[in-house]
This record gives structure tokens, C-alpha cells and sequence, in this order.
């Protein structure tokens, strides 16, 4: 199986909105991967990982996440997960008991920067 992962950036060219589909395993981490390499890049200070298309999630999407937040954080960037589903959820604290990478509502970090020169998130994020 191959995984898709969709990407918005902001107008300002500041975050970036990345939307991983289906279920989210070994076989599609790469693809997440090289999104998250690609998205961690230029001028960006937040990535967004917005899962509500993820019904599932295994242990390798979650390092791969936890390890792309570690990576912000050294680099003075923040990576936020939103629209996380039960079942993600659950792997997701079961992994990060210290509760390290920040799960919280898509409108907190997209903001009224989508609106600015008709720019709009994708049809997923309205």
C-alpha cells in the first residue's frame, strides 16, 4: 500500500498543513516521512499535521511524528498534530506518556493567516 499525504502551505509561507490519508503504518511511513523532511525546510516555523482522515495509526507513524516534533524543537519550529481520532489518540499517548508532541484544535494554529489574499487551506480543512 502506498500512503498520500496532501500539503497547504500558508500565504506567508510560515506553516505548512500536511494531511496524511488512510491508515497511517510501515508501509506508507515513508511517504509521511519525506512530507514532514520536505515541509521542515526554508522559512517554515510551524507544520501541521492534520490526521482526520487517519482512522489508524502504528508504532512507526507515531516515532515518526515524535521524531519530526523532537527535530523542531531544536531547530526553534513547532509541529502540531490536529483532528486526531480516537484510535490515533490512544497510540499516540500510549507512545508519548510525557505528552511532548501537542495535539489541539485546527483553528488555534491555522488562525485568520488562510484567509490573507484569498488564500484557503484545502477543501479538507474547511
Amino acid at each position: 500500500m502506498t500512503g498520500t499525504v496532501h500539503g497547504a502551505t500558508s500565504p506567508s509561507g510560515r506553516t505548512v498543513v500536511l494531511t496524511p490519508i488512510g491508515e497511517q503504518d510501515v508501509a506508507t511511513v515513508p511517504v509521511l516521512r519525506d512530507a514532514l523532511d520536505r515541509a521542515l525546510t526554508g522559512r517554515v516555523r510551524v507544520v501541521v499535521v492534520d490526521l482526520q482522515h487517519v482512522p489508524f495509526l502504528d508504532a512507526t507513524t507515531a516515532g515518526a511524528l515524535l521524531a519530526a516534533h523532537a527535530r523542531c524543537r531544536t531547530s526553534v519550529r513547532d509541529l502540531v498534530v490536529v483532528n486526531v481520532l480516537p484510535g490515533p489518540a490512544r497510540t499516540l499517548r500510549l507512545l508519548d506518556p510525557g505528552r511532548q508532541l501537542p495535539m489541539v484544535t485546527q483553528e488555534r494554529v491555522l488562525g485568520p493567516a488562510w484567509g490573507e489574499a484569498g488564500a484557503r487551506p484545502p477543501p479538507s480543512h474547511r
